[in-house]
């Protein structure tokens, strides 16, 4: 039999052990608000896109209000996918 050559943390799998579901989520939610701005504007709906771009701004705002800790200047947990999904995304 082989080797395995990752070997697994206990647990659940599919759950993160160092990223909380809000930083993921609240990320993702605001991809998904920013490519709805971008739709509309393609669409040439400017008022609907004004409106997400104006909760996009409100999602960053309270997403970097709650999962930055400008002490560690560091996201969440401080770990590396709760530092660089908001320098992909927010």
């Amino acid at each position: 039999m082989p080797r395995r050559l990752v070997r697994h943390r206990p647990g659940d799998p599919g759950y993160s052990k160092l990223t909380s579901k809000a930083l993921t989520a609240t990320a993702i939610y605001y991809c998904d608000v920013t490519i709805l701005q971008k739709v509309a504007t393609l669409l040439n709906k400017m008022d609907d896109a004004a409106r997400w771009t104006a909760y996009a701004r409100r999602i960053s705002a309270a997403f970097n209000a709650k999962l930055f800790d400008p002490k560690t200047n560091q996201y969440d947990r401080g770990s590396q996918c709760a530092n660089a999904m908001p320098s992909r995304s927010i």
